[in-house]
């Protein structure tokens, strides 16, 4: 199973979105609708579906963009409303954010959120889980494996997190290390960098894959800004120009799948169970 998912964030939401100040946003350069527009037409022309995790604040800039990718049939789930990093956020800022987004994203589609990703993959605290599952949120995708919990490593494959009667899905990313690297190669960064061989030779061995992106992935015109660095801008330009062929090349030898499509294929009962 090759999980195909993407999260709708602007070039300059990055690690904790505080590169530069929130009020500073809507007077930045903005990019996301064309590069958007380039992933939804790969998705048209391969006839796949995908799941997007939207950014609180793009959803209230761009209702339209949102509303087109669920009206396509694509999943819609919440990655957070400024890209702010879970554990920087007390359990009531949490919980704020989350209702918050959620709700905006209900009005813009018609339809639950039932889909949840942390930004940088950073879940971690047991309360944001009881919190998520509190609010109705059914599927997490926010770790980033390996890491360990009560001591032991958590699975490479899709789990359940469970407390009593609470439950949550869990679909994690998974890495891979050369020598003392540890690598996510299935999006962002390390995909654009890695050749297209390399990348078939991981794809081929791996059975359960959580691919991610960002409409930046893909931008060949991607803006810099001073106040990212060189290190940063750096990192967000290279390899732009090659996602997009890289991906038609592996859509055309593997198949991609939403999480929607996962949970209609899986049994749930057949998960490996984490108590937490």
């Amino acid at each position: 199973m090759k999980i195909l998912t993407f999260d709708l964030e602007e070039w300059f939401h990055i690690n904790n979105s505080d590169w530069i100040e929130v009020e500073q946003w809507p007077d930045l350069k903005k990019r996301i609708k064309d590069n958007t527009n380039i992933i939804l037409s790969f998705l048209r022309r391969h006839h796949l579906k995908a799941s997007f995790f939207v950014l609180g604040w793009v959803a209230e800039y761009y209702p339209e963009l949102v509303k087109i990718i669920a009206d396509e049939g694509h999943d819609v789930g919440y990655h957070s409303y400024y890209h702010r990093i879970p554990k920087y956020q007390s359990q009531k800022e949490f919980e704020k954010d989350l209702v918050k987004g959620i709700e905006l994203l209900k009005s813009i589609t018609g339809k639950e959120v039932k889909y949840y990703r942390a930004p940088n993959f950073s879940l971690k605290n047991k309360w944001m889980l009881d919190c998520l599952i509190d609010h109705g949120i059914e599927v997490s995708s926010s770790i980033k494996n390996p890491i360990k919990h009560k001591g032991i490593s958590l699975p490479d494959e899709p789990f359940v997190f469970s407390k009593g009667s609470k439950q949550i899905i869990e679909l994690p990313l998974e890495t891979k290390h050369f020598n003392r690297l540890k690598i996510v190669f299935s999006g962002g960064g390390y995909f654009r960098i890695l050749p297209i061989s390399v990348l078939n030779k991981l794809f081929a061995k791996s059975e359960y894959l959580m691919l991610y992106f960002h409409p930046n992935d893909f931008d060949v015109d991607h803006p810099t800004r001073k106040e990212l660095g060189f290190i940063r801008n750096k990192l967000n330009t290279i390899g732009t120009k090659t996602t997009l062929s890289k991906l038609e090349v592996l859509s055309d030898q593997y198949s991609f799948i939403s999480i929607g499509q996962l949970l209609n294929q899986m049994d749930k009962n057949k998960l490996p169970v984490v108590s937490y």
